[in-house]
């Protein structure tokens, strides 16, 4: 078996910055960016996605606080729930009680993965019947859904960026 460890945009992260900054349409940042975290396209999704919503479209520094910057993502996420038409979420707050429910689930579960058919009655149990939500979870890019290595037939779900995931479960701890 090879080991192989993708080092995302390592190397190229002011030219990354530039053009995500281009395609969201925001000012980039006016000094080089020096956290390896960059190097991460999803982190700099998330950035560009909250900066893009915010009244003064700069680049949203992660180390200016990635609490906060999660935060704002996840307000943003629910902004966008309650806008989609032919459902019932507006005003919900859908998309941040769904995040908060996997995160807790996860954490109680010792497990950075659910089955996506538990997953799905999680959240119907504890969010509400919303047949579309966790399909929406994953067709957003906050969830991920793959398959089982041994049975090609088991699906799960997880964050697709490994540190909102850990920064949810914190979340709930705290």
């Amino acid at each position: 078996i090879n080991k192989i460890t993708h080092e995302g945009l390592k190397g190229c992260e002011q030219e990354a910055i530039k053009r995500f900054c281009e395609y969201y349409e925001i000012a980039p940042p006016t000094l080089p960016l020096l956290n390896p975290e960059y190097t991460n396209p999803l982190l700099l999704h998330i950035s560009c996605k909250v900066a893009q919503k915010t009244a003064r479209k700069r680049f949203i520094m992660a180390h200016t606080g990635m609490g906060g910057l999660f935060k704002k993502y996840r307000d943003i996420l629910d902004d966008e729930f309650d806008l989609k038409e032919d459902r019932d979420y507006f005003g919900r707050h859908v998309a941040s009680k769904a995040i908060r429910c996997i995160a807790e689930e996860m954490f109680v579960k010792n497990r950075f993965t659910l089955e996506y058919e538990e997953c799905d009655n999680l959240l119907r149990r504890k969010i509400g019947n919303f047949p579309y939500l966790l399909r929406e979870l994953i067709a957003e890019g906050i969830l991920t859904k793959e398959h089982g290595y041994d049975n090609d037939e088991q699906e799960f779900v997880s964050f697709t960026y490994q540190r909102l995931s850990d920064y949810y479960m914190t979340e709930y701890i705290i």
